[in-house]
């Protein structure tokens, strides 16, 4: 049992270490010197350990290095795992909250010959009478009754015939393998 003055003392133990100089308390593994240690080692004499407590201390401390390596790393590994695997059920969750499929729509028309075109001419190749994106907006229903004129390249010649041209009087689709005079300001 501590003495009132000493147990005084033991409570004040945070405040009493100020005059143990710095060195002493960072970075080196003496202990310093001071009545409040002496307290402690004291109090420590006295605790006592059943012999069951002994029994699970020594089998902790005897173990090999190689088993505490492999107890650690099982840890870690588990707990990379768990991390992932938790990552990713967020990932499904947050995924199933966010994109809904909106049941106002209707399906999408897309023309017959459009899918399966008319084969003819000498190779008996599809013809192209009617595109896939021919009903996507209103003013290209008035388009699929105008002849079809296609333009191949997008040089400068293409672009002086599509000036000339009246926009009102062909379908027009050029095709081209690049893409000059598209605007891309937007574009990465």
């Amino acid at each position: 049992m501590l003495q009132p003055r000493l147990a005084a003392q033991f409570v004040r133990a945070p405040w009493a270490v100020r005059h143990v100089p710095k060195k002493y308390l960072f970075g080196t593994t003496r202990a310093p010197k001071t009545r409040n240690l002496n307290i402690l080692q004291k109090s420590e004499k006295n605790f006592k350990v059943s012999p069951r407590q002994e029994l699970s201390i020594k089998t902790l401390t005897d173990q090999s290095k190689i088993i505490e390596i492999c107890f650690r790393s099982a840890a870690i590994i588990g707990f990379s795992v768990t991390l992932v695997g938790i990552s990713v059920v967020i990932f499904f969750i947050f995924d199933a909250s966010t994109y809904h499929e909106d049941l106002s729509h209707t399906d999408i028309q897309i023309p017959g010959l459009a899918l399966k075109p008319r084969k003819g001419g000498p190779k008996n190749l599809p013809i192209a009478e009617l595109l896939i994106d021919d009903n996507d907006r209103s003013n290209y229903e008035n388009q699929i009754d105008k002849p079809r004129l296609v333009i191949l390249g997008g040089g400068w010649g293409s672009v002086a015939l599509l000036k000339a041209l009246n926009p009102n009087d062909y379908h027009v689709t050029v095709v081209s393998p690049h893409n000059y005079f598209l605007f891309t300001p937007m574009l990465p």
